[in-house]
């Protein structure tokens, strides 16, 4: 059993050496609901900001988590927890996850998204209408 998985990682490492993936985030590959045309290209610069804020709360969100723990816990010194105040505001602001939003991968809206599809309402019922999702049936009763 561990042969057959050592053959099948060095048979995919040349794989992965020609791939070489940049180490940003790329967008969600789109469709069109028409054609089969995929856009690896953020819908519009908000989604685009998005993005580099998620990074960011990836690189500096478990810090920002520790630092307001012990700004928040009562029980320390007031000069660690000072210290704690000063050290989160070293940190970017765009870190901080309330400022990250959720938002369409196909248009970018930001309202009305459906959590399991993240798609807005509006391109989930289209692509719904065109049987383009699997799993999705009209109701009838």
């Amino acid at each position: 059993m561990q042969a057959v998985a050592t053959s099948m990682r060095s048979l995919a490492r040349p794989f992965l050496k020609v791939l070489n993936f940049p180490n940003t985030t790329l967008p969600v590959e789109q469709r069109s609901f028409h054609t089969a045309q995929v856009q690896l290209r953020y819908v519009d610069w908000k989604m685009k900001r998005d993005a580099k804020r998620r990074e960011l709360i990836k690189e500096y969100g478990a810090e920002r988590l520790r630092y307001n723990a012990i700004k928040r816990n009562t029980i320390l010194p007031s000069k660690l927890r000072e210290k704690a105040a000063e050290d989160i505001r070293t940190l970017p602001l765009d870190s901080s996850i309330t400022r990250v939003h959720k938002r369409c991968i196909i248009s970018s809206r930001p309202r009305g998204n459906l959590n399991r599809f993240r798609m807005s309402r509006i391109v989930w019922r289209k692509l719904a209408d065109y049987n383009k999702l699997s799993g999705v049936t009209r109701s009838s009763w």
